[in-house]
Parts: structure tokens; C-alpha cells; sequence
């Protein structure tokens, strides 16, 4: 019904902007030619100009051009079906079209009826689009279960083998970390505010995020980020230098974020510069 109403409207508007309110008339254009030749005043010219009426395009002998008729035609088609995907009975349209552009015509279908039967429509679409739109959404939803089950699967078995190498400590929450540079300097405390460089990767080395790369530090505190670094950055003094694995619970979790997939196991490596509260 709505679209109805907006094509009525829109086509009313379409006229106003697209097509003239007036065609100068040949005589009009004569006399102000004369008038510039004459070197009369422009006054006398507009008054030439306005001695023959000019016909409206709200009159019914206006005609519009071809360009203008294609384009009402053009408007229609992209418009008027918006949302719909079958096929219309063109020769029924053209048939509606002119009965109701016909004065004293009776369309076999009035417009009560045809506004009941575009509402019908409408509601019709919105079940099939809302139905579309919840397989669709079904759909992606067991995809990114899929995925999630299968990250999980391959972090516990990355973490499990990584647990084993020489140098690589795993704490009691599944935290592995990975001693690069010993620092010298204060511990933070789970309250601290530091800054770091760091860089990001997932398991096939896909780098997410790195402060080397925007050549910045980062600032933040230690109770503003995810469960891993909380922990694992309370194990480094001022100076050091370690590369940590976080498991999925210490880090984004079956919902992931940004570019990071559900259940990701992360790799960072993390140069602690600064504990600012110190």
C-alpha cells in the first residue's frame, strides 16, 4: 500500500521536477527576437512574451516527448517493483494504467480494490523476505558454529604441542608464554595502566593488529583488555620482551571480533616499555 501511495505521489513529482510548467511559444520567442533587434526595452519583450498563454503539463492536449515518456517508464520499472521479483502482465498494466488516466473512465478495479490488493502483496513480501532472511541468518549461524568448533579443535591441539617446547611455560589457566627479552624494571599489578608495542597473529600467521606497524606504542590499563594479557603482562618487568599463546577463553571467545574468527587461539608478542603508575 505504501508503495502505491509513494508511486502516486513520486510520479506527481516527477512531473513538477522533470518536465517544463510552460513551452515558450513561437510568437513569444519572435517577439523578443524583434524586440533585441529593435533595441526595445525588456518590458515590451516580456510583455510580448506574455500576450499567448502557454500550455501546462497539468493540461491534457500537453504531450510529452518520447525522452519523457521512456524516462516515466524508466522511473516505473525501477520503482514501482521494488522488492517484488516476479514478472508483471504488461499488457493488464498498460490496461490499469490508461483506465485510470482516463476521465470519466471506470477501471474494473477501483482504486479501493487495487490499494487491498498491493496491501495483500506487501504482506505477502514481508513473509517471504522475513522467512529468507531467517534461513539466511540459520545458515550463517551454523557456519560460524562450524568454524568455531573447528578453531577450537586446532588451538587445543597447537597449545598441546606447544606446551612441550623447550622455554615455553603454561600457566594454571591454559596461559603459555614464552620468556624473549628478562626485563629489569617494576611488575604492573591487574590495575596498572602500561604501554607496550605489540603484534597480533593468528595460527596461520596472519597478522590482526601491530603497533610496529602504525609505529605507536600503545596505552591502556590492564583491566581494559582481554583475560591473557591481563595475566601474562603481570609476569613481565619494565624492559621484557615475551611472546604469549592465549586460548580462546582468555581471549575473544566462540564469538571472535573484528577480524579475529570465533574460538581463535592468539599469538602475541608483547615488549613491555612502561608501567605509567609505577
Amino acid at each position: 500500500m505504501k508503495n502505491t501511495k509513494r508511486f502516486w505521489g513520486a510520479l506527481a513529482v516527477a512531473v513538477l521536477s522533470a518536465v517544463p510548467l510552460s513551452v515558450c511559444s513561437k510568437k513569444a520567442e519572435e517577439a523578443a527576437v524583434e524586440a533585441a533587434a529593435e533595441g526595445e526595452a525588456a518590458p515590451e519583450a516580456a510583455a510580448a512574451e506574455k500576450a499567448e498563454p502557454k500550455p501546462s503539463t497539468y493540461e491534457r492536449d500537453y504531450k510529452f516527448s518520447k525522452d519523457e515518456s521512456y524516462a516515466f517508464g524508466v522511473w516505473a520499472g525501477m520503482n514501482l517493483l521494488n522488492g517484488f521479483h516476479a514478472t508483471l502482465n504488461e499488457r493488464e498494466f498498460l490496461r490499469g494504467m490508461r483506465a485510470a488516466q482516463k476521465e470519466n473512465s471506470t477501471p474494473r478495479i477501483d482504486r479501493e480494490q487495487a490499494m487491498e490488493i498491493l496491501s495483500q502483496l506487501n504482506y505477502e513480501r514481508g513473509e517471504v523476505l522475513q522467512k529468507v532472511q531467517e534461513e539466511k541468518n540459520a545458515a550463517e549461524a551454523e557456519k560460524r558454529k562450524a568454524e568455531a568448533e573447528g578453531n577450537l579443535a586446532k588451538g587445543k591441539a597447537y597449545l598441546d604441542d606447544n606446551g612441550k617446547k623447550a622455554g615455553v611455560f603454561t600457566t594454571p589457566s591454559g596461559l603459555q608464554y614464552e620468556v624473549l627479552v628478562q626485563g629489569s624494571g617494576p611488575r604492573p599489578t591487574a590495575s596498572s595502566r602500561v604501554r607496550v608495542d605489540y603484534e597480533g597473529k593468528l595460527l596461520d600467521g596472519t597478522v590482526f593488529d601491530s603497533s610496529y606497524t602504525r609505529g605507536q606504542p600503545a596505552e591502556f590499563p590492564l583491566g581494559g583488555v582481554i583475560k591473557g594479557w591481563t595475566e601474562g603482562l603481570q609476569l613481565m618487568e619494565k624492559g621484557a620482551s615475551y611472546r604469549f599463546f592465549i586460548p580462546p577463553d582468555l581471549a575473544y571467545g566462540e564469538n571472535g571480533t573484528g577480524n579475529i574468527p570465533p574460538n581463535s587461539t592468539l599469538i602475541f608478542k608483547v615488549d613491555l616499555l612502561e608501567v605509567l603508575d609505577e
